[in-house]
C-alpha cells in the first residue's frame, strides 16, 4: 500500500510515506548523508557490538537516497508531460493527463497527492496543497464530449465542505449554463486553451495570447 495511488481509509502509514517523499531532493540527500555519517562513525570510532545501529544507519541512508532518485525521476516525468502537452505531442490518455495535471502544480511548489477514498468518491482526483491554499482537482472527465453541470456542482460541494478551491479539467464542450455556474461558485475550469495559457504564465513566466480560465 505504500506507493499505490489509492489506499484504505484505515491506512495511516501511506500518508507519512507520502509526506516524506514530498520533501525536496536536497532534504533527502541531507538525511542520507546524516545516516551514512552515523554508519561510518559507529563503524570506525565506536567499539563494541553496534551492528544494530550500523544496520539502521545504512538502511536509513539507502532509503533516503532512493527517495532522492525517485524525486528526480518524478520531476523529469512531470516536466516531460508538460513539455509534450505544450508542443502538442501528448497522447491524451488518462495516465498522461494525470501526470500533466500533477506536474503543473508540483512544479509550482505544491504538495501533490492522490485523493483518499472519501474524496475520490466525490469527484476529487488530485489534491494540491500549500500553506495558503488547497486545490481539489478533478480531471477524469477531461475527454467527455460535454461537461455536465452536475459534475461541476458535485466538485464545488466537496471543495466547499473542506474549505478548498475547486479546479476542473475538461476539454469537451462547455455550455453557457455550466460556465456561468462555475464563475458564480468560483470553480476554475481549464479547457485545452486555458490550460496552455496557465502553463505559460505559471511555469514559463510568459503571457501568450489567449483566454483566461473560467
Amino acid at each position: 500500500m505504500f506507493f499505490t495511488g489509492k489506499r484504505r481509509e484505515d491506512d495511516w502509514v501511506t500518508p507519512i510515506i507520502e509526506k516524506i517523499q514530498a520533501w525536496p531532493a536536497s532534504a533527502h540527500i541531507s538525511m542520507a548523508v546524516l545516516f551514512v555519517g552515523g554508519f561510518y562513525y559507529y563503524h570506525f570510532f565506536q567499539e563494541g557490538d553496534n551492528l544494530g545501529i550500523k544496520t539502521l544507519c545504512f538502511l536509513g541512508g539507502f532509503i533516503f537516497m532512493w527517495f532522492c532518485v525517485v524525486q528526480f525521476w518524478k520531476e523529469w516525468r512531470y516536466m516531460r508531460a508538460v513539455e509534450r502537452f505544450v508542443k502538442g505531442k501528448a497522447d491524451h490518455c488518462l495516465a498522461e493527463m494525470e501526470l500533466l495535471v500533477k506536474g503543473i502544480y508540483h512544479l509550482q511548489g505544491y504538495e501533490v497527492r492522490h485523493s483518499d477514498p472519501a474524496l475520490s468518491s466525490r469527484e476529487v482526483d488530485i489534491v494540491a496543497s500549500s500553506r495558503k491554499v488547497t486545490y481539489f482537482i478533478q480531471f477524469n472527465h477531461w475527454n467527455e464530449p460535454t461537461l455536465r453541470i452536475q459534475t461541476v456542482q458535485a466538485l464545488h460541494r466537496t471543495a466547499l465542505a473542506y474549505h478548498a478551491a475547486a479546479v476542473l479539467v475538461a476539454f469537451g464542450e462547455i455550455n453557457e449554463e455550466t460556465r456561468n455556474f462555475a464563475r458564480l461558485k468560483e470553480v476554475t475550469i481549464f479547457d485545452r486553451e486555458h490550460l496552455l495559457v496557465f502553463i505559460h504564465e505559471k511555469l514559463y513566466n510568459a503571457k501568450p495570447r489567449g483566454k483566461k480560465s473560467v
